[in-house]
């Protein structure tokens, strides 16, 4: 079994000319069932690294975060 996550960020509907968001982001991730473990053990460490060893409640990662 595989698991896919698609989201996007930056959706403004039907207006394609709002100045608010110029950016469009759509991304996503596909894992074997047997690799989710690994994958979410590492990203976590990298996360919880970057934010010097405790993640802050309710974290979410949002691509406008990543530019």
């Amino acid at each position: 079994m595989h698991f896919f996550y698609i989201d996007e960020s930056g959706c403004t509907g039907e207006d394609i000319t709002c100045a608010d968001q110029p950016i469009f982001v759509l991304g996503g991730v596909g894992l074997r069932d047997e690799g989710w473990n690994k994958t979410q053990t590492e990203w976590n460490k990298i996360l919880t690294t970057y934010f010097d060893g405790e993640l802050p409640n309710h974290f979410e990662l949002h691509a406008h975060e990543l530019l």
